[in-house]
């Protein structure tokens, strides 16, 4: 108690480093504290104060390695969709492209792909002329993350019917879940297909090819599918999810 009122108190006065400490050492050493999950969300918002001051600096490496520490906490329960779009707009929307490029670069070299995903999704939200430019590299970033942790195995694409179309396969996707779907593709080009529950993709046109692979529906209780797969010339292909065994 002594701690997160100590806490408290700092960030009224926005000392963020002393806050930060106290929460810290709360969560380190007294998870089964009252106020363990106070003291996490308290840090979470703390981490964004400290983040945005810092931007407002013009301190933009600091802040982002800042705003970064958010993904690591369990509060977050591994998603990041929680943080309100109007606290990220705050630290990122005045950081240049190319520094969050760099920054994004080094997270992925060293690992950290959760961290290197969410940069490159923030640089295509706020500055979405460079999604060509970035998509690649966060396709990469989701299949690494992905395949990193638990998932559940892409089946083997089976054709529905041949088409007359040199080098490339046609597909269709069938969304009969009630979350929408993402499907990231790497292989002889990169691609995101996005499919809203309960809806059926128009036909999208691809280059044939083997591809490393990756879908995932809105609901992080689901595992994301993974795996390698094969879509050949002059196939077309329909595939629904649910995926049945």
């Amino acid at each position: 108690e002594y701690l997160y009122n100590a806490a408290l108190s700092f960030n009224k006065t926005k000392d963020w480093e002393k806050s930060i400490e106290a929460l810290e050492n709360i969560i380190n050493n007294y998870n089964d504290s009252e106020y363990f999950d106070d003291a996490s969300y308290l840090l979470f918002n703390t981490y964004i104060y400290k983040a945005t001051e810092l931007a407002s600096n013009l301190k933009y490496v600091e802040s982002v390695e800042e705003f970064l520490k958010i993904l690591d906490l369990e509060v977050q329960n591994n998603s990041y969709n929680k943080i309100p779009d109007y606290k990220k707009r705050k630290v990122f929307h005045s950081i240049p492209p190319n520094t969050l490029k760099s920054i994004a670069r080094d997270k992925y070299n060293s690992g950290s792909y959760k961290k290197a995903l969410f940069l490159y999704e923030i640089i295509v939200e706020y500055n979405p002329e460079l999604e060509e430019e970035i998509n690649p590299l966060l396709i990469d970033s989701k299949l690494k993350l992905i395949a990193s942790s638990n998932y559940n195995s892409l089946v083997p694409a089976v054709p529905e019917r041949k088409f007359w179309g040199p080098e490339k396969s046609i597909l269709i996707i069938e969304n009969n879940t009630e979350f929408d779907l993402t499907v990231y593709l790497k292989g002889p080009e990169y691609k995101i297909i996005k499919v809203e529950k309960n809806s059926t993709s128009d036909e999208i046109k691809i280059n044939a090819g083997t591809y490393e692979a990756a879908s995932e529906l809105s609901n992080a209780d689901i595992l994301p599918y993974y795996g390698e797969v094969t879509y050949e010339e002059g196939q077309k292909y329909r595939e629904e999810y649910p995926i049945s065994d």
